[in-house]
């Protein structure tokens, strides 16, 4: 007969690394990017090699490395002190028990792997690993709770192995480990998921789904070049200012409490002494006026370019009516070259810029977070006279929790 915690489960003997004293519940993962280590046989793991420890080796969930997740450390293990070995359970989709900081509700609380804890924690955090069947509080103090888990599939994660840059075209890891796209798409009703299509035809003069403004000149449109993308030019350079501004109509995102934003974009610049806006920002039609952007008024999220901007640089703004957090140099930009920009809203308490996939300074100041609906929005006006401004969008993703 199979009683609860007699059921049979997949398990492990692994050696963990750090030095943290280790629970029952603990989630643990590999050290498959570490390649300064050595294995039980002292061979170093050169990246060049082939070596156990990548699959034997755990430490505690960190950024980037989610998605390696090993598995629980097993009921009965006694709390022990790092390095050293201990076994795990490698959920199947049957009852473990997992350490949790979460209020759990039965068959209703998703459970994930989250980065800087041994805890799981709740959607938003990591991969989802199950969900808890068991209702229980251990939000005021953690613990474990019964679970129905498996693994999180490592190969339908939703974006790339490497780090984007200018050469390397991928959704950012440290952005989206977080991000439950996958569930999302398979259950709307977690959130709510954007991926343009780059190919799709849009025409100005009817706009496509997009508020689009001209001032004087301006042209959307789909891009040229393997991939496709979405054009966004001045059109023409006869005066400063000339150019045009587009809002995706339809999509509202509205930063709330509890109701994580992930935004990230592939872009590129055809002119960097251009004028340019790339983010959220509510509703607008000159979202960039007279040379300047209005930060420090409207309500925006977003990377942006205007008249006071230093030589080669993005500057990126928080801002809620009257109240704007702004790091004048967050990126560095190059004629023609692609960047990968983005942010996470962490609910109305932080907004973390990142480029290429590399987090930035967190924007803390709550005062500044703006929490009124915005929309998609990119501007592309010239500065001077003697070359169009254009933005060339290659990918787009913004999903929310709801």
């Amino acid at each position: 007969m199979v009683t609860y915690k007699t059921e049979k489960v997949s398990t492990k003997v692994v050696q963990y690394t750090g030095t943290d004293v280790l629970k029952t519940g603990y989630a643990l993962c590999y050290d498959r990017v570490n390649n300064a280590a050595k294995d039980a046989q002292g061979k170093t793991l050169d990246a060049t090699k082939g070596s156990f420890a990548r699959f034997s080796n755990v430490s505690k969930p960190a950024v980037g490395n989610l998605y390696n997740f090993a598995g629980i450390v097993a009921p009965g293990v006694s709390p022990r002190s790092g390095p050293c070995q201990v076994k795990i359970v490698i959920p199947t989709g049957g009852s473990v028990d997992v350490f949790t900081d979460q209020n759990c509700t039965q068959n209703a609380t998703l459970l994930c792997v989250q980065a800087g804890s041994y805890a799981f924690g709740g959607l938003g955090t990591g991969p989802v690993l199950g969900f808890a069947i068991q209702t229980i509080d251990r939000a005021t103090t953690n613990g474990t709770v019964q679970s129905l888990a498996r693994m999180p599939d490592i190969f339908r994660k939703p974006f790339g192995d490497s780090v984007p840059s200018s050469s390397v075209n991928t959704f950012s890891p440290a952005m989206w480990e977080s991000c439950p796209v996958n569930e999302i798409r398979e259950n709307p009703a977690l959130g709510y998921l954007y991926e343009f299509d780059p190919m799709a035809p849009v025409d100005p003069t009817d706009g496509h789904g997009y508020d689009i403004t001209q001032v004087t000149s301006g042209v959307i449109a789909a891009a040229g070049g393997a991939g496709g993308g979405l054009l966004i030019d001045s059109g023409g350079n006869a005066s400063s200012d000339d150019g045009i501004n587009v809002e995706k109509l339809g999509a509202d995102w509205l930063p709330a409490a509890g109701k994580k934003l992930w935004f990230e974009g592939r872009i590129s610049l055809s002119d960097i002494t251009g004028q340019y806006f790339f983010g959220l920002h509510d509703a607008d039609n000159a979202i960039i006026a007279a040379g300047l952007a209005a930060v420090s008024s409207d309500n925006l999220i977003g990377f942006y370019r205007d008249a006071g901007t230093a030589a080669a640089k993005l500057e990126f703004a928080s801002c809620k009516i009257n109240s704007s957090d702004i790091q004048a140099t967050a990126a560095t930009v190059a004629n023609g070259a692609e960047i990968n920009l983005g942010f996470i809203v962490d609910g109305i308490t932080s907004i973390t810029p990142y480029i290429n996939g590399v987090a930035g300074t967190p924007i803390t100041n709550t005062s500044t977070i703006p929490v009124v609906a915005m929309l998609l929005a990119f501007v592309a006006q010239v500065e001077g006279t003697t070359a169009d401004a254009e933005m060339t969008i290659r990918s787009l993703r913004v999903a929310q929790l709801r």
